[in-house]
């Protein structure tokens, strides 16, 4: 493991935990969302299957009491495990400023700069 996810992780989680995880979410790569798409019911029936992954320092700061906020941080530390990350646009649409999501590859944030129209 690259970086810090050896700060978080006893070991990796498996990439087709990942996945499913994902696809039960319904979360598409290069697909945009918002925190508040995420099933968090969907997301908390998870958490007793990635806790033993996570270092227990972190289970504890990131898994326990979990909001809406930590699922994003528990997201985006779960795909970087797969060469993946998450990206944040903040767009003000109908005067409320809303932050998007969209799920991208690790290389694709080298730099090169991403502009969508919506």
């Amino acid at each position: 493991m690259a970086g810090t996810l050896a700060h978080l992780f006893k070991k990796a989680p498996p990439i087709d935990l990942i996945e499913t995880l994902l696809k039960d979410l319904q979360l598409q790569k290069g697909a945009y969302f918002q925190r508040s798409d995420l099933n968090k019911d969907v997301f908390e029936a998870y958490l007793p299957v990635i806790e033993p992954f996570y270092i227990p320092c972190k289970a504890k700061l990131f898994l326990h009491d979990f909001t809406e906020g930590k699922s994003i941080t528990v997201l985006r530390h779960l795909l970087r495990v797969t060469g993946f990350d998450l990206k944040s646009h903040e767009r003000v649409i109908l005067g409320k400023k809303q932050t998007q999501y969209q799920i991208i590859s690790q290389s694709d944030l080298s730099g090169n700069i991403c502009v969508a129209f919506i």
